[in-house]
C-alpha cells in the first residue's frame, strides 16, 4: 500500500486549521474534520487517481475534504505527497500560484 505524507507546507496549514477549529469551533468540529481528512487520505491511498487531476498540472490532483477545504497531492511512485491544503473560498489563481511554487 502507498505511503501518504504531508509536505512541510501542508503540515503547517493542517496545524493552522486545527488551531483555528480549536479557537473558533467546538472540539467535536475539530475531531470531525480530522476524521474526514483521514478518510480522504485513506481513499487516495487505496485509489490514488480517484480525485480529479489539474488541467494546468496533470500530475497534481485535488481532493475536496469539505466545503471549505481541499488538499492537492501528487503521486510519486509508491508514495503520495500532499503538497498543500487550501481554503476553497480563496482565489483559484492564488492556489495555482502556490502549487507552481511548491512543486518546483
Amino acid at each position: 500500500m502507498r505511503r501518504v505524507y504531508l509536505s512541510s507546507v501542508a503540515e503547517i496549514r493542517f496545524t493552522r486549521i486545527l488551531e483555528y477549529l480549536s479557537e473558533e469551533w467546538s472540539e467535536n468540529d475539530k475531531l470531525n474534520f480530522i476524521s474526514v481528512f483521514k478518510d480522504n487520505v485513506e481513499l487516495i491511498r487505496r485509489f490514488p487517481n480517484i480525485c480529479a487531476a489539474s488541467e494546468q498540472m496533470p500530475d497534481i490532483h485535488r481532493c475536496v475534504v469539505n466545503r471549505q477545504t481541499s488538499f492537492y497531492y501528487k503521486i510519486e511512485g509508491d508514495s503520495i505527497q500532499i503538497i498543500t491544503i487550501t481554503d476553497n473560498r480563496q482565489d483559484p489563481n492564488t492556489t495555482m500560484h502556490d502549487l507552481f511554487r511548491f512543486t518546483k
